[in-house]
């Protein structure tokens, strides 16, 4: 550890992140009574969510999409907006009387001896267990052969993307069908804009219906392990296919045209472009030598005492989702209250 640095102080757990995985792990840590800190970079419980696009909403029904033993109020067959979810983590949070320490970044862990250094922008802290609970939309990813794009063309994540009055007048290009982009050609087209649709594949969508969530939640599909074969089966299918979408419905539009899949070349008379491309992992944060790449089995690394949670098929579909995130996190804090009891 760097002398210079302000030494905040010795914890037997950091959870770095505030968000539903972050919470999860920290309430079954509390009720073994064991201590820990969340450590959240932004000001407040759900602002990640807040940040979303303006129509997001989640795919599965309110019935089914909420932590283990907190569930939604109301309706239960909505479908939950982003700005409801950002105010049930709040209240999850105050139900379980768990504080994060907000406005604190981590940029930095290292590894000295069986203790993690774990360097923020307010100071350094050490644990014995860190559980990185960022989730899984940490980095956005956007192709790499895009520097023949004209200057004058309009680009945007959909990471960053909130509604069309960000953009210019003119057709928009929306590359990528996963549920990001295909809710946003849908909110796009309704707001009467022209839409060029790039995608990979022919365009199909998993249907979100009583039947089809009951299969998947209460049956249990999508809380399959992914090793497994019906878990093989599942990603296979499921696979860049955006949920509850009318795909036919769509497609119909006048509005909306479909493009080839995206290689480096733009359409003439573009004015936008919206990457709806997804997210890759990020754990640069991780400064420990001989473990690159990171590797996990539902949630544990090979990282001694240092756990990942809430990242997409991480143990079964469920694992990124409010359905499924409480299963993983009372894993890895099973795990941890064994170790501590070695």
């Amino acid at each position: 550890m760097d002398s210079h640095e302000n030494f905040l102080g010795e914890m037997e757990t950091i959870i770095v992140g505030g968000g539903q995985a972050g919470l999860s792990v920290g309430r079954y840590l509390k009720e073994h009574n064991k201590s820990f800190l969340i450590l959240e970079k932004t000001n407040s419980i759900g602002s990640s969510w807040r940040k979303r696009y303006d129509s997001m909403q989640l795919d599965s029904f309110a019935k089914y999409s909420h932590l283990e033993g907190f569930p939604f109020q109301g309706d239960l067959m909505r479908h939950t907006k982003k700005e409801e979810v950002a105010d049930y983590l709040q209240s999850f949070a105050k139900h379980h009387n768990i504080i994060p320490q907000f406005s604190t970044e981590v940029y930095k862990i290292e590894k000295e001896k069986n203790k993690f250094i774990v360097y923020t922008n307010k100071g350094v802290y050490r644990a014995k267990f860190v559980v990185l609970a960022t989730g899984p939309f940490q980095k956005a990813y956007i192709p790499k052969n895009i520097e023949n794009i004209p200057q004058n063309i309009y680009q945007i994540h959909s990471k960053d993307y909130r509604n069309p009055s960000q953009l210019k007048e003119g057709i928009t290009l929306v590359v990528g069908a996963g549920n990001s982009g295909a809710e946003i050609v849908e909110e796009l087209i309704e707001s009467g804009r022209v839409v060029l649709f790039s995608y990979k594949r022919k365009f199909k969508s998993i249907k979100s219906n009583y039947f089809s969530q009951w299969l998947a939640y209460r049956l249990g599909l999508a809380h399959v392990p992914k090793d497994s074969l019906l878990g093989r089966i599942i990603i296979w299918y499921t696979k860049g296919k955006p949920v509850g979408v009318d795909v036919k419905k769509l497609l119909k539009n006048p509005n909306l045209t479909s493009a080839p899949e995206f290689k480096g070349e733009v359409p003439k008379n573009i004015s936008n472009i919206i990457w709806a491309t997804g997210y890759e992992s990020d754990f640069s944060v991780i400064s420990i030598p001989d473990f690159n790449p990171l590797t996990q089995i539902r949630g544990v690394t090979n990282i001694p005492n240092l756990f990942i949670l809430n990242i997409r098929w991480q143990y079964s579909k469920s694992s990124s989702h409010l359905a499924g995130v409480s299963r993983d996190a009372k894993y890895i804090a099973k795990c941890i209250i064994n170790t501590i009891h070695l």
